[in-house]
């Protein structure tokens, strides 16, 4: 259950800062969601989203889920080239707390 609303809320996060153009505070960093980010968020919640549809059993959300995983990993290897180093230590930091999650919750 708590998986389920950790990336429901990581997606939730993810758009409505960018679309509202709000100011993201993780402490101690400040930034603003921009495209990196997004889909950053977008994988991890989606991830957590997909494991908490097999474990419930409930294979449209899956696949839904899936689908927005797949869409958000290809959008951020497209721009893994162009990443500051800013950038890469917050996806490396980012793929590190997926793997915590799952571990902690799987």
């Amino acid at each position: 259950m708590e998986l389920g609303i950790y990336g429901a809320l990581l997606i939730l996060i993810a758009f409505i800062t960018r679309e509202k153009n709000i100011n993201f505070r993780l402490w101690p960093f400040s930034f603003r969601i921009e495209e990196p980010d997004y889909f950053t968020l977008n994988i991890i919640g989606s991830f957590c989203l997909v494991i908490y549809g097999i474990r419930s059993g409930v294979w449209p959300f899956v696949f839904l889920n899936g689908i927005w995983l797949g869409h958000s990993i290809i959008e951020e290897v497209k721009k893994i080239k162009g990443f500051s180093f800013k950038e890469k230590v917050i996806l490396t930091t980012s793929f590190l707390l997926v793997a915590w999650i799952v571990i902690r919750f799987y």
